[in-house]
């Protein structure tokens, strides 16, 4: 290692090479994409709740070679396999983090997957590794994991049906007769919310194929719907609706 500061004791043994590589990469890989293209700095389409911080300062974070990256193999939480593996690349701070998802080939190609801005190389990962997942869930997971990684950090988050599968340990708290209107309030939101969730989907229409959930984030309680598409040359597509926020057991930021 040149830098006694980062090790990849974490790793198992057989993956030290392959991060090493990644780790040196890393810095020039994105102030690659930072000279080609300044907007990488803002926020995108479907941003973070930390906006630019989450978003646009991980890439001039990232690009500067004092920063090295800390490097973790990712969990996607599905049994999906690939035959890139994927890394998390990044730096936490208190309260919250800046990181990349990265998918690495044995060729050398490194793809950046949860690029905010662009989704080229989220595309080129899919195609390359050909993926068909008929799985609504498994897919939801998948591409929560890999495209849209940045979203929940720091915190969680989980794919929702109707609104009993938000978390509510809170409703213990709430549920005294002093908080009566808090919880007729907060019951009407809730009602409110209900009619416009759905389980996870994936249809095909027109040639199109559809993946529309609907997604919580622990941070801030908000509650997302999604339609990403896939068409027949293989472009990518992303659409969130923001359906509402402070629902369940919401983390709050500092």
């Amino acid at each position: 290692m040149s830098d006694s500061f980062n090790t990849f004791d974490h790793l198992p043994p057989e993956h030290h090479a392959e991060a090493e590589i990644i780790w040196t990469r890393v810095p020039e890989y994105f102030k690659r994409l930072l000279d080609t293209d300044p907007a990488m700095t803002q926020t995108g389409k479907i941003t973070s709740i930390w906006r630019r911080l989450q978003d646009g300062e991980r890439v001039e974070m990232l690009c500067q070679p004092i920063f090295k990256a800390n490097l973790t193999l990712l969990d996607t939480h599905t049994t999906v396999g690939t035959t890139a593996r994927l890394w998390r690349a990044g730096h936490h701070f208190a309260g919250g983090a800046n990181t990349s998802v990265l998918a690495y080939y044995d060729d050398g190609t490194l793809l950046w997957l949860d690029n905010h801005q662009d989704n080229t190389d989220f595309e080129t990962f899919w195609q390359r590794e050909n993926l068909k997942i008929d799985n609504p869930e498994e897919a939801v997971m998948f591409i929560m994991y890999t495209k849209f990684r940045y979203l929940p950090e720091p915190g969680r988050m989980k794919i929702v049906t109707r609104p009993e599968d938000i978390p509510h340990d809170f409703m213990d708290w709430i549920d005294k007769p002093h908080n009566r209107q808090m919880k007729l309030d907060y019951q009407q939101q809730v009602a409110q919310l209900a009619p416009k969730m759905s389980p996870p989907i994936i249809y095909t229409e027109s040639g199109v194929r559809h993946y529309t959930f609907c997604v919580w984030l622990h941070v801030l309680g908000q509650v997302f719907s999604f339609d990403c598409t896939l068409d027949f040359n293989g472009k990518w597509t992303f659409n969130a609706i923001m359906l509402g926020a402070s629902f369940g057991d919401v983390f709050m930021p500092r």
